[in-house]
């Protein structure tokens, strides 16, 4: 009777001790949360921002570096919510970024779930800027793209807006000089905007196709006056961009003649350029906005009055007819610098053009070491645009 009274309580012990181990070793809900900058649903950070880059980061279009992560993990993703970009011109509102503006006016942005800020105005920072993140995208030419890698500015072409550099030479018709060929500038005047920059390119490469140097010239700098200057005899003659300025002084009864850049070298000129960070961590975000500005591009050579109607609504201090007009006849001939090249993309970038710039920018000395052409720009978004 002992023995099984005994057996008795020590089962019963047993039993015991077995529940509350028990319960000691279960797992109690945890009360941790955990966010990121690129998750919550209050946080829009501009894209090309380390935050945006980080792998715990999850943007509103579905991207995530963690595997567990899908799109619907996001907050930004369930709710739809538009990625804030800023696309920089670089320069006051005008014809040569028409595509852009078109893009913006007519939803294309927005319907690729793009929140898009189109920033005019002069930026002598840009490039630097894109680099750092501080600007997602910028309106920049290829001569500059390159000059920046060579500064270790880690930024690259993703899609090229003008196909034909658009720089120029223009002398009056009636100024008695003869320029039939770049060999003909030696001992001339000429202006140029800055001593840096397309102008001083496109003249520095005029003077290499007539086996001239710099100092076979006097070169002024004269800012953005380049009409002025050749008509009240400044200068002999005025580097500028062919797209603007032979209106505007055919506009005012002003004759000029010409020499183009383009017909001695093929210099990369004005395109879309990203950083490196933006291109390799959101690639999603770059083909977005490829897709959309291809789209408005492709518009705007079918249809250009759309596309003027979109850019002179950035320009309300014209107001006479005569002002709308002439800026209708940049367009027309900013169009002819803007055509895609045969048998490619619209947007497309030559590879051997890269190579002609770069290597004549450091025959120049512009660039002081040799810069990879290759890691300059990107064919791959406008490759896949739809």
């Amino acid at each position: 009777m002992r023995k099984s009274i005994f057996i008795a309580v020590m089962l019963c012990v047993s039993i015991i001790l077995a529940a509350c181990g028990s319960s000691t070793s279960a797992t109690l809900p945890s009360t941790e949360t955990t966010t990121s900058e690129g998750g919550t649903p209050g946080a829009s950070p501009v894209a090309g921002t380390p935050s945006a880059a980080s792998p715990e980061a999850t943007s509103a279009s579905g991207m995530s570096a963690t595997p567990a992560a899908t799109p619907d993990a996001s907050p930004a993703a369930s709710t739809g919510d538009p990625i804030k970009v800023t696309i920089a011109t670089g320069f006051k509102p005008s014809m040569n970024s028409a595509a852009i503006y078109l893009a913006a006016e007519k939803g294309y942005y927005k319907d690729a779930g793009l929140d898009v800020t189109v920033k005019d105005g002069s930026n002598p920072d840009l490039l630097a800027q894109i680099g750092t993140g501080g600007v997602d995208f910028g309106v920049s030419t290829g001569d500059s793209v390159v000059s920046a890698r060579a500064a270790g500015v880690p930024v690259q072409m993703v899609m090229q807006l003008f196909t034909k550099y658009p720089v120029g030479l223009i002398y009056l018709a009636d100024s008695g000089k003869t320029i039939n060929t770049p060999a003909d500038l030696k001992g001339m005047n000429i202006g140029v905007s800055q001593l840096t920059g397309s102008t001083y390119y496109g003249l520095l490469a005029l003077l290499q196709a007539g086996h001239l140097t710099t100092n076979d010239v006097k070169i002024t700098a004269i800012g953005f006056t380049e009409l002025e200057a050749v008509s009240q005899k400044r200068v002999d003659a005025a580097m500028t961009y062919m797209s603007n300025e032979p209106v505007n002084a055919k506009d005012v009864g002003i004759d000029t003649k010409a020499l183009q850049v383009n017909d001695y070298v093929q210099i990369v000129s004005s395109g879309i350029v990203a950083s490196e960070s933006m291109i390799k961590d959101r690639p999603d975000v770059v083909q977005k906005v490829i897709d959309a500005t291809v789209k408005a591009m492709n518009e705007d050579l079918q249809n250009p009055d759309e596309a003027f109607d979109a850019t002179i609504e950035r320009m309300p201090e014209l107001t006479a007819d005569k002002d709308k007009q002439t800026q209708r006849d940049i367009l027309t001939e900013t169009l002819k610098y803007q055509q895609p090249v045969a048998d490619h993309p619209t947007g497309w970038t030559n590879p051997d053009s890269w190579k002609t710039t770069t290597d004549f920018l450091k025959s120049v000395n512009v660039i002081d070491k040799a810069v990879d052409p290759t890691t300059c720009y990107t064919n791959q978004f406008v490759e896949q645009a739809k």
